[in-house]
């Protein structure tokens, strides 16, 4: 999977526009110590990943993905509410 690709997913599986996925991407890469945290992640990734064969997974291992990949997307759903609710936002920012 390429760069661009994890990101279309993340902004996609976050909801968020890509406009606004940029701009947030964009002020946060534009912190020196932000963009270094990123470039560390980034490359730590590639190079756990650089070169392995996928494993097809089983069934169960399927579902627990699916459940942990569900249960970070709640936690985050709580956070942002949590945040909404602190300013004071209409709900409708939230999607």
């Amino acid at each position: 999977m390429t760069h661009m690709n994890i990101q279309k997913c993340l902004y996609t599986a976050l909801k968020v526009p890509k406009s606004v996925f940029e701009k947030s991407s964009q002020v946060y890469l534009s912190d020196v110590e932000s963009r270094k945290v990123y470039e560390s992640e980034l490359q730590n990734t590639y190079m756990t990943t650089k070169g392995r064969t996928p494993n097809e997974l089983t069934r169960e291992q399927c579902l627990d993905a699916v459940r942990k990949l569900e249960l970070a997307k709640f936690e985050s759903h709580k956070k942002v509410f949590e945040i909404m609710k602190k300013q004071r936002m209409p709900p409708q920012m939230m999607h």
